[in-house]
């Protein structure tokens, strides 16, 4: 029975040392994983830090526009403001739905990113 118990002893050692080599693998590619997927967001995280500056440029842009229309139409004649009236309503416009179409895309992006 002695001899019995060493072995199984034996045993219990031979699968912890496996076990162990096991987990030091499964270790070594969780981290290549984890770093793998830091860079991946590192990268990602640089690209859209790029597309939403250029997104509020291009807002930035066309509020600008707009509000050089309204100074245009300010300074209009009672008679030709109704010229500038369109020029105005067309970049109010065009302003709100590029406003709307980077708020939407961003919460689709936030959304997809929360169910990660």
């Amino acid at each position: 029975m002695q001899g019995y118990d060493k072995d199984e002893e034996a045993d219990r050692n031979l699968a912890y040392i496996g076990g162990s080599e096991i987990k030091r693998h499964y270790e070594l590619n969780m981290e290549r994983k984890l770093q793998s997927l830091g860079a991946n967001i590192d990268q990602w995280s640089g690209q859209a830090e790029i597309m939403a500056v250029e997104k509020m440029k291009e807002l930035r842009r066309k509020q600008a526009e707009a509000s050089k229309r309204l100074e245009e139409l300010k300074a209009a004649s009672g008679e030709a403001w109704g010229e500038f009236k369109q020029g105005l309503d067309r970049a109010c416009e065009d302003l709100a739905k590029a406003f709307d179409e980077l708020k939407s895309s961003s919460a689709k992006a936030l959304s997809k990113f929360n169910k990660s």
